[in-house]
């Protein structure tokens, strides 16, 4: 697995990382980036059905408290939020401004079609 991320300020853009072997260090490294960084946005495309449930259920395997160690944490709504930083679920965006039909709204298709590079399953 590849623990990795995009840092700010002095050589922004810059994706920087290392190779995880375990998905513990995996979960760790992403906390761990996220508490060096300080993000004052996350902006996610889907994040409040896949990815945060997915990084918070996986956390909590682990003994790890993301609402404590990162601030970002459920609603009653089901939307995530953090106590320091806002998140940004652009999917919404996409379901009410949309003139795509049902269906066409991943973001693999999305890039496919916008984009002339084909995005698989590959890390």
């Amino acid at each position: 697995m590849y623990c990795g991320g995009l840092r700010a300020g002095k050589g922004s853009g810059l994706l920087t990382g290392r190779l995880c072997s375990v998905f513990l260090q995996l979960i760790r490294r992403f906390f761990d980036h996220v508490i060096e960084v300080k993000p004052q946005i996350f902006v996610t495309y889907n994040g409040d059905f896949f990815d945060w449930p997915f990084i918070d259920e996986r956390a909590t395997q682990y003994g790890m408290d993301m609402a404590s160690e990162l601030g970002v944490y459920v609603t009653s709504q089901g939307e995530y939020r953090g106590r320091t930083a806002v998140h940004m679920d652009c999917i919404y965006w996409v379901r009410r401004d949309s003139y795509l039909p049902a269906g066409s709204h991943g973001l693999k298709v999305r890039g496919q079609r916008h984009q002339s590079v084909r995005i698989g399953n590959t890390c």
